[in-house]
């Protein structure tokens, strides 16, 4: 767990924002950070931008909005509107943390929490 590796990313009393897409990674994230909670008493609510760029994604919504409801923590959701003017992927990068920005001041979170493994060299640069 990440009280474990003395790097303190996540504190005591932290009011945590976890980006949850409905991947594999971020709903790793969600469960983990839901076990953690009770062991260090920090409060964490979820933020899920549809970019409707994919039939399915109704679905990703359907499991994070579905989970979130089950773990009874607190779920923003947003849609992306298309903006066929600028890049699509410089546009939702700035639309999604202006989100993520949004939310976390409209609940006082302290932290914005992303998952990401080694294969997300674009998203971590």
């Amino acid at each position: 767990m990440l009280k474990n590796l003395n790097i303190n990313l996540v504190n005591d009393h932290d009011r945590l924002l976890l980006a949850v897409s409905g991947g594999i990674d971020s709903m790793v994230l969600l469960h983990n950070m839901n076990e953690l909670k009770s062991e260090m008493n920090i409060q964490i609510a979820v933020a899920y931008m549809d970019h409707q760029k994919r039939d399915d994604s109704k679905l990703d919504y359907e499991l994070v909005t579905s989970t979130c409801k089950e773990l009874n923590i607190d779920c923003f959701t947003e849609k992306l509107i298309d903006n066929e003017t600028e890049n699509f992927h410089d546009y939702a990068h700035k639309e999604r943390y202006n989100f993520f920005f949004r939310i976390a001041n409209k609940i006082s979170a302290n932290k914005i929490v992303l998952a990401h493994n080694l294969n997300d060299n674009a998203e971590t640069v």
